[in-house]
């Protein structure tokens, strides 16, 4: 179990939250004193100054997908097999740990880790809970599909063009915006996740789950909640 408390601890780590961000990390560490590669140069070398080149920065897409991925990796180790309750119990703890201090982390909306910080409290968020049913033995109340009057492919139109309205933050990321309609719906944050990356009709990937009839029931919603406004209005002014 050596690997799952090492990818547990990458997990849990937020050191790199921290400290600023930077991409001008110096690479030319070492001596400075290169071969120059002129004839007659044999034997001698030159002092010649490294050059210094800026390492590619790591969007927060690919930042996403690296963090997916891990958690993909050790949902898989503590759910489809069966490893030690004190394993789980360890798990539970450090990643309620990370939480916590993400949680601290992300209450200034407008510094440079917010983005990656609140993905990650997602995400952890997510796995913790599951956690939380084997550890204390306590369920809570999910909400089910029949809750809502949308499908899900319904709820992701309506979701995609509010966020390009400028109604949900357009600098939300697909797993930011999965998770918390997730939360509200009862629905699969994954599927919706998923289905988020290829709602854009001018998208590569067009789902075929969208229908006419999806983009039809959303259009009446919408109506009926214009016509809700419109009977609130009045009642108050």
């Amino acid at each position: 179990m050596e690997n799952l408390s090492k990818l547990l601890d990458e997990l849990t780590n937020n050191a790199s939250f921290r400290k600023p961000l930077t991409a001008d990390d110096d690479f030319s560490q070492g001596s400075d004193t290169l071969f120059s590669g002129f004839p007659g140069d044999l034997d001698q070398f030159h002092s010649l100054g490294r050059i210094k080149r800026t390492p590619k920065k790591q969007s927060d897409q690919e930042f996403e997908i690296e963090l997916l991925s891990k958690i993909d990796i050790l949902n898989d180790a503590l759910f489809e097999h069966k490893v030690d309750i004190d394993i789980v119990k360890k798990a539970y703890v450090q990643i309620g740990e990370s939480i916590q201090e993400l949680s601290g982390m992300i209450l200034d909306q407008h510094s440079d880790i917010y983005q990656r910080a609140y993905s990650k409290f997602q995400l952890l968020r997510e796995i913790y809970s599951q956690l939380d049913v084997v550890v204390t033995g306590t369920k809570t109340r999910k909400l089910k599909e029949s809750d809502i009057e949308l499908t899900q492919a319904q709820i992701v139109i309506l979701f995609h063009h509010m966020q390009k309205l400028g109604i949900v933050s357009k600098k939300v990321s697909n797993t930011l915006l999965a998770t918390s309609i997730a939360d509200i719906t009862g629905l699969s944050s994954q599927k919706i996740r998923q289905a988020l990356s290829s709602v854009d009709k001018d998208t590569e990937n067009i789902d075929a789950d969208f229908k006419t009839t999806d983009y039809h029931a959303v259009n009446r919603k919408i109506k009926r909640l214009q016509q809700n406004l419109e009977e609130d209005f009045s009642a108050r002014f």
